[in-house]
């Protein structure tokens, strides 16, 4: 029995992940791709979620929470894991927006109460958590 193999214009481009991240635990992996975030079982590779897409992940130190790093004025979202609930944005108090500026790395404080951010132009952005 034959098998047609499409060529390659027939066959769509996979996504191509950006960065692989897993969760403090292990159990949970984010896979970053342009168009989305997919929230993994890092045992059975299952999607469990789709999240908007960005540049970079990061899980908070108790894996309940997602924060994606893209570009724009407010280039930081933030996302519960356990049901892919949207939390918030966050800006750059006095940030113009330059175009191809983008977060290029994202990072929890390991007490999980703040976040770190790297942009394209070298800028260190600190978030602390509002009491």
């Amino acid at each position: 029995r034959a098998f047609r193999i499409p060529s390659l214009e027939e066959r769509p481009a996979p996504p191509v992940p950006h960065r692989l991240v897993l969760s403090p635990n292990g159990a949970l992996a984010a896979v970053v791709e342009s168009e989305s975030v997919r929230i993994l079982n890092a045992s059975t590779m299952a999607e469990l979620r789709r999240l908007p897409g960005g540049h970079c992940a990061a899980f908070s130190p108790d894996g309940a929470f997602v924060a994606i790093g893209t570009s724009g004025p407010r280039p930081i979202s933030l996302y519960r894991v356990e049901d892919g609930r949207f939390l918030q944005t966050l800006g750059v108090a006095g940030f113009t927006y330059e175009i191809g500026s983008w977060i290029q790395g994202v990072a929890f404080f390991p007490d999980g109460n703040g976040l770190a951010a790297s942009q394209t132009e070298g800028r260190i952005l600190l978030y602390k958590r509002e009491k």
